[in-house]
């Protein structure tokens, strides 16, 4: 009885012991690092009352007082890791350049002072991208997988300017206007700055390579902008991009 019992046993301990065996070297498997190169088109824009009266127009604001910027396209390239906790949970961080900004353009008139202008403009704002992002991937057929991922961002300010094209013209009067291209580097961005990253993706893998279809929208929860001189108040302007890219990983 006690040596069939102790069959019985180690029975029990052989399996148990097989089975941790397997399992340690399915999750030794699942668990790996990737790394890989990304590059891809942003839509950026500006929001907040700043971005109506910008520091650029400081000059004009009572003419020119509700500025709206609509959509800058740029470009995204950079280099991410993966670690990857099973099949379905890994940790994403990246360092990207991104640029970034808004376009304005507004035709108006000043009927107190007899103006009419015109107003076409560009800002380019360029960061440091580090995100730190929970990745959920969902398997559905071999070799490919969806994701959905999110996270916090870090933006590293790394250069700031603005080529703005001016027409001023008085209507019904012998006066010439006025037409002026004006293209300046500005030196408001806050050095660092934080926001929201949400997005999802597409992943194929391909021989060695796995090839990653991203899309992600990145809202900012901080200010980018310190006030210019001789202004104390902090400026409201806070970003937000969507932005796509394809990348490449290598095992």
């Amino acid at each position: 009885m006690n040596k069939k019992f102790i069959r019985i046993c180690s029975l029990f301990i052989g399996f148990y012991l097989l089975t941790n065996m397997v399992t340690a070297q399915d999750l030794e498997e699942k668990i790996a690092w990737e790394y890989g190169i990304k590059g891809g088109v942003n839509i950026s824009n500006l929001s907040g009352q700043e971005s109506k009266t910008p520091s650029w127009a400081r000059w004009a604001k009572d003419t020119i007082n509700d500025l709206t910027p609509t959509n800058k396209y740029g470009a995204c390239i950079g280099f991410m890791v993966f670690y990857h906790f099973n099949n379905t949970v890994s940790l994403q961080t990246e360092v990207n350049y991104s640029m970034e900004g808004a376009t304005y353009k507004k035709d108006g008139q000043d009927m107190n002072r007899n103006i009419k202008y015109s107003i076409k403009g560009t800002k380019y704002s360029n960061f440091i991208q580090v995100p730190l992002l929970a990745k959920f991937s969902f398997p559905f057929r071999p070799g490919i997988s969806a994701a959905i991922k999110a996270g916090p961002i870090l933006d590293f300010a790394n250069s700031e300017s603005v080529d703005v094209n001016f027409k001023l013209s008085r209507p019904n009067t012998n006066d010439k206007a006025f037409d002026t291209t004006v293209s300046n580097s500005l030196n408001y961005l806050n050095a660092l700055t934080f926001g929201l990253c949400v997005g999802g993706s597409l992943d194929f893998t391909v021989g060695n390579y796995k090839v990653i279809l991203d899309g992600r929208y990145i809202y900012g929860l901080s200010n980018i902008e310190y006030p210019p001189l001789g202004e104390t108040n902090d400026p409201e302007l806070r970003k937000s991009l969507f932005s796509v890219t394809i990348g490449i990983l290598f095992h």
